[in-house]
């Protein structure tokens, strides 16, 4: 198993679930059911615990974009992977303002090219950080 930690954030809990099962083998994974358990976790330290934080776009009272400019503001920001059944103009500008890297991937996702783009944040926080 990998050292990097990554989050999943969805509403759906099937969908946290089943990518906790499909990653485990490569990294630690924890998930969080909305933005706002997420959120409150990660103010509990000093930086961002997580590697590589990967979230659903559309989730109940806070949206994935919502989400990331929230932990940028406590200064939690890490790499975020958005996914999104429908990528529009508004969703790729709000990630492009981002004070963090962000990518957008459409939903339904290919796990390899996902598992990859993991990988890929991750190494290249790992030069930065």
């Amino acid at each position: 198993m990998s050292q990097y930690l990554i989050a999943f954030v969805d509403d759906e809990k099937d969908l946290t679930e089943g990518y906790r099962e499909l990653f485990q083998d490569s990294f630690q994974v924890q998930t969080f059911d909305d933005g706002a358990s997420y959120l409150n976790y990660i103010s509990k330290f000093e930086t961002n615990p997580f590697n590589v934080t990967v979230t659903d776009f559309k989730m109940g009272e806070i949206n994935g974009i919502e989400m990331i400019h929230r932990a940028t503001k406590l200064k939690r920001a890490c790499p975020f992977i958005v996914m999104s059944g429908h990528v529009d103009k508004e969703i790729a500008i709000s990630a492009a303002n981002q004070d963090c890297p962000v990518k957008i991937v459409e939903k339904p996702a290919d796990i390899a090219e996902l598992e990859k783009l993991i990988h890929h944040f991750c190494t290249l926080q790992k030069r930065t950080g």
